[in-house]
C-alpha cells in the first residue's frame, strides 16, 4: 500500500507543479497512532514511504495526531505521537521539509455546550476550563516539538444539540457554529506566543516545566504542570508580567 501511496503522490505532485509551481504539496500522510487491527502504524507507514521515495514527492510532511490524554510535558502523548509519526524521517535526515499537523484533538468527547444554559434540554456538565486547557496544552507541545502548522479538526456534527451533551469532534466552536470559551483561551494564547519561537523546556520543579519561546521583543515561558506536581512560586520583578 506505501508504494501505491507513493506512486499516487508522484501523479499528483507532477501534474500540480506542471500547473503551478508553486503550489504547496502535502504528502506522506502519516498517523501518531500504533498499530490496530486492519491499520498500518504511523511509524511502519512513515517507513515505507520513504523506502519507496516518497519524500521527492511533496513540499510538506504532514500527519495526524488525536489524543485522548492531558499533555503539556516531556515524553507526553503528543511527544510519542510526533516520534511515531515522523521518526523513521528524523532518523535518517534533518528536518528537510516543513510538518504539519493537518488534522488532530486534544478535547475528543470534551467539548459541550459552552455558554449555553438555559436554553438546551439538558444539564450541561461540561468543565469548559478543563476543556480550555487541554487545548492550549495540546497546541503547546505541538509547537515544542517544531510543528510549523497546526489544523484543528474543528467541526464534526450530524445533529443540533444533541442529547448525548458531549459532541466527539467539536473544537472551538458549539454544534451550531458559535464560539465556544475555549476559542477565548485559544485567542489569548495565540495573542501572547504570537511570532515566537520554541527554545526549549525547562523542568523547574517536580512536575513542573517551562515551555520556552522567544520573539524579537520578549520571551514567553508557558507554566504547564503535570496532574501531581510539587508548588512552585513565579517570579515577582520588574520586566515580568504574569498571565
Amino acid at each position: 500500500p506505501m508504494a501505491d501511496f507513493v506512486n499516487l503522490m508522484k501523479t499528483a505532485y507532477h501534474n500540480a507543479k506542471s500547473v503551478d509551481d508553486n503550489i504547496t504539496i502535502l504528502g506522506v500522510n502519516t498517523t501518531s497512532s500504533l498499530r490496530s487491527e486492519g491499520n498500518f502504524s504511523g511509524d511502519e507507514w512513515t517507513t515505507g514511504i520513504i523506502e519507496n521515495n516518497g519524500l521527492n514527492y511533496c513540499d510538506v510532511i504532514c500527519y495526524h495526531n488525536y489524543i485522548f490524554r492531558l499533555t503539556g510535558f516531556p515524553d507526553d502523548d503528543v511527544s510519542k505521537g510526533f516520534k511515531t509519526a515522523i521518526g523513521p524521517i528524523l532518523e535518517k535526515n534533518e528536518k528537510i521539509k516543513p510538518i504539519w499537523m493537518t488534522e488532530g484533538s486534544p478535547i475528543m468527547l470534551k467539548t459541550g455546550t459552552g455558554f449555553y444554559k438555559h436554553t438546551i434540554p439538558y444539564k450541561s456538565t461540561e468543565n469548559v476550563i478543563d476543556t480550555s486547557d487541554s487545548l492550549c496544552r495540546y497546541i503547546i507541545s505541538l509547537l515544542s516539538q517544531g510543528i510549523d502548522k497546526i489544523f484543528l479538526y474543528s467541526m464534526h456534527c450530524h445533529s443540533y444539540f444533541p442529547q448525548t451533551e458531549r459532541v466527539r469532534y467539536n473544537m472551538l466552536v458549539t454544534d451550531e457554529g458559535a464560539l465556544h470559551p475555549s476559542a477565548s483561551a485559544f485567542s489569548a494564547m495565540a495573542w501572547l506566543l504570537e511570532d515566537s519561537q520554541f527554545v526549549k523546556i525547562l523542568n523547574i520543579a517536580q512536575g513542573c516545566y517551562a515551555y520556552l519561546f522567544k520573539s524579537p521583543e520578549r520571551s514567553i515561558a508557558v507554566i504547564s504542570t503535570e496532574i501531581d506536581h510539587a508548588e512552585i512560586k513565579l517570579p515577582t520583578k520588574e520586566g515580568v508580567h504574569i498571565w
